[in-house]
């Protein structure tokens, strides 16, 4: 197991650097510019599936490092593929990075955790019943931070019989991986603000709200420099409605996207000071979910 990952700042978000969208063929009225828009609802849709629509660079405005790449909602088809370069030339001829192509919808069953007879048993992913409503992400971790000014994502999706592909907020983001594992106990599960009020005759009534998770952690006797430089100053800069990134197990393939999502903090909560020159830090995150 890894140690867990928050991401932040977002630079897409960056008001020092310019950063500008280009490439690919996008709707406009729902361009590529919405990729910044912390609303998940506000998306960037192509003018149809050919793949000559469906990519776009980002140029940074100046080259920066680089940890955690996601798209954190699409409605790329099941059987889609995305490529994801970063360098720091505009033309893509000595790349960084280069996952090179890999579907979006990733194997998300370890082989054995289902029943022969289950149609996931076989090649480990979502059925096309069950993709219904399931809001597949894009999440790409770095073994370590690269520092690149431009980036390209490429989707190949043209049998998407929608006819066209939404995306929504991209996230670049460098990451703090703490010294310290998350602690024992920590807990990861949903939350349901789904309400319900009962007839006279004792029949429920139910207005279904969507799930959202949420993780609640400490990291333990961290060096007080590297609390004072990371958790410190994660609280100061997003408060409670910037948004981090947080991946559970970077190291755990077929369960990254459940236990990797976009995050607002719910709460700051001070530093204890666990020893001489030993702090330890409170989470509790929320996902964004819309």
């Amino acid at each position: 197991m890894g140690n867990c990952i928050l991401a932040f700042p977002n630079r897409v978000d960056s008001t020092f650097y310019p950063v500008a969208f280009s490439g690919g063929s996008w709707a406009p009225a729902m361009p590529l510019e919405n990729l910044k828009d912390p609303l998940l609802v506000r998306v960037a849709r192509s003018a149809s599936v050919d793949p000559a629509d469906t990519w776009f660079d980002v140029d940074m405005g100046a080259a920066r490092d680089i940890r955690v790449c996601a798209i954190p909602k699409g409605t790329v088809g099941r059987k889609g593929m995305v490529r994801l370069r970063g360098a720091n030339d505009p033309d893509f001829a000595a790349p960084l990075v280069d996952t090179g192509w890999r579907d979006w919808w990733r194997v998300i069953y370890a082989e054995g955790a289902l029943p022969w007879e289950h149609p996931s048993a076989w090649d480990g992913k979502v059925t096309e019943e069950d993709a219904e409503g399931y809001a597949m992400p894009f999440v790409h971790v770095l073994p370590q931070a690269v520092n690149a000014r431009y980036w390209r994502v490429e989707i190949d999706d043209s049998a998407n019989p929608a006819g066209f592909i939404d995306l929504s907020r991209l996230f670049l983001a460098p990451g703090w991986q703490p010294s310290i594992n998350l602690s024992h106990g920590n807990g990861l599960g949903w939350e349901d603000e789904t309400t319900r009020e009962a007839s006279l005759g004792g029949a429920r009534f139910h207005d279904p709200r969507p799930r959202r998770r949420v993780a609640r952690f400490a990291i333990e006797h961290l060096p007080l420099d590297e609390a004072l430089a990371w958790p410190w100053e994660m609280q100061r800069l997003l408060g409670t409605h910037r948004q981090a990134f947080f991946v559970f197990d970077p190291d755990d393939t077929t369960h990254l996207h459940r236990r990797a999502f976009l995050a607002t903090l719910r709460r700051l909560s001070p530093l204890e000071m666990a020893a001489i020159g030993r702090e330890s830090a409170e989470f509790e995150l929320e996902e964004v979910i819309a």
